[in-house]
């Protein structure tokens, strides 16, 4: 690693959410809240 690139930065950021946001769903699907009694 030379040095940073902005747009590397950029693209590991946006796959870091875009993991965090499909372990987060799959996570809500494993767990549904119960709603009915």
């Amino acid at each position: 690693m030379a040095k940073a690139d902005p747009s590397e930065a950029a693209y590991q950021e946006a796959c870091n959410l875009k993991w965090t946001l499909r372990r987060a769903s799959a996570r809500q699907y494993a767990s549904p809240p119960r709603e009915s009694p």
